[in-house]
């Protein structure tokens, strides 16, 4: 199966609800769209970061690392651009706003 769309398709996630957990939902949302809905890691990434802030219109400040921008990122052992599964790690440091949280 191959992800085909002229459509861009964003993260999404109802975490709190008895399939969607806080701590894993949008990583396991990723992982599906890799494993059973045949995107690539990019597409998914994506999906979760720059296109997800085009349709909510605040791309101008979030949804990619650059000057200017809000510096939300997580720092990672593994790829996940290689493997979207390393975004489940739980050894890993999450940053908002340029400053570490976790």
């Amino acid at each position: 199966m191959v992800f085909k769309t002229d459509l861009n398709v964003v993260c999404g996630t109802d975490a709190g609800t008895p399939f969607n957990r806080f701590d894993r939902g949008t990583q396991e949302e990723l992982a599906l769209w890799v494993d059973e809905c045949g995107a690539t890691t990019l597409q998914a990434m994506q999906g979760a970061t720059i296109k997800a802030a085009q349709l909510l219109k605040v791309d101008q400040q979030r949804g990619t690392l650059q000057p200017g921008h809000a510096a939300d990122f997580l720092v990672l052992a593994k790829d996940p651009l290689t493997d979207i599964h390393a975004l489940m790690q739980t050894d890993k440091q999450v940053f908002q706003n340029g400053s570490r949280v976790h």
